[in-house]
């Protein structure tokens, strides 16, 4: 079984399986928005990561979260997360390798300064009325964007 790997980065395992549910139990006709399995797979995380349960998370709630989710990430526990954290039994694809691009020095290692530097303008995107919290609905908005672009048919 996959473990979540991140809330706001490559929560990718979990998501993934989320909208293959999702998209197996859709109608023929493809609808904008996003699966209410996929929405509620998001609202799940984002109540872990509303640490004080106020409906928004803060500033201290998304670094907290990000450096929960790195933890969870450092399988080996040695404080950095490489390929060497991957589970064995699984194929090493290009969502793992894209953990990798957290890697601001290029040394195929991430540190959580790294990993939280690179996750936190992401972050700020969902931010949409800049306000300096992010909603369930701001999460819902940004993730219903990414889920569209991702989900269109070519013309053909």
């Amino acid at each position: 079984m996959f473990q979540r790997k991140t809330l706001f980065g490559h929560a990718w395992p979990c998501l993934f399986a989320a909208a293959a549910i999702a998209l197996a139990t859709q109608s023929a006709s493809a609808q904008d928005g996003l699966p209410t399995e996929v929405k509620d797979f998001l609202k799940q995380d984002f109540m872990q990561a509303d640490l004080d349960g106020d409906g928004v998370i803060n500033k201290a709630e998304i670094v907290a979260t990000l450096q929960r989710d790195f933890r969870d990430m450092d399988v080996n526990n040695d404080g950095v997360v490489t390929l060497a954290d991957h589970p064995p039994d699984i194929p090493i694809n290009r969502l793992d390798r894209a953990e990798l691009e957290y890697d601001a020095n290029g040394d195929e290692v991430v540190t959580m300064d790294e990993y939280v530097a690179a996750m936190s303008p992401m972050v700020g995107e969902m931010d949409t009325d800049k306000n300096g919290l992010v909603s369930l609905d701001e999460m819902h908005g940004h993730h219903e964007k990414l889920w569209n672009a991702n989900t269109q048919t070519p013309a053909q």
